[in-house]
């Protein structure tokens, strides 16, 4: 309740002062809250990381076509595939015909690989969606 009660406060603030007071009142509001509640706001992060990881790690697994090196830190990973296609190809028809969208591997001078970002969400469900388009662009490469 005193978070609400202190949110409140600062968009009363913000409503009685000039643009550019709002601005400065709100950022510094807004940066005290997550620096007191750092350790939460990290631990929170960390899991989502770590979870994602695992459902990403256990996807590369099951496609024969694909490999990585798996990352020790971050929240992106570049998964190589095998198919004769080049990344910018590849990653274009994707999203033309899945949806999936992820960066080419030539943008990173990595061929034949994507970069998947994994961690935007904490529901696995909404990543394992994404890489089961993925998988269903794969399938018309075969």
């Amino acid at each position: 309740m005193q978070k609400r009660t202190r949110v409140e406060g600062l968009c009363k603030r913000c409503e009685q002062g000039d643009r550019f007071v709002q601005k400065g009142i709100f950022s510094e509001s807004v940066a005290e809250l997550i620096l007191g509640n750092a350790s939460v706001i990290l631990e929170r992060s960390r899991r989502i990381v770590r979870q994602n990881l695992a459902v990403l790690e256990k996807w590369v697994e099951s496609e024969p076509h694909l490999s990585f090196v798996k990352p020790e830190a971050g929240s992106t990973a570049l998964v190589y595939y095998d198919y004769d296609i080049d990344s910018r190809t590849f990653c274009t028809d994707m999203i033309k015909k899945s949806g999936a969208l992820v960066t080419p591997g030539d943008c990173f001078e990595e061929p034949k690989s994507m970069r998947i970002g994994y961690a935007y969400s904490d529901n696995t469900d909404d990543l394992q969606k994404g890489l089961d388009a993925i998988s269903a662009y794969m399938r018309t490469l075969e």
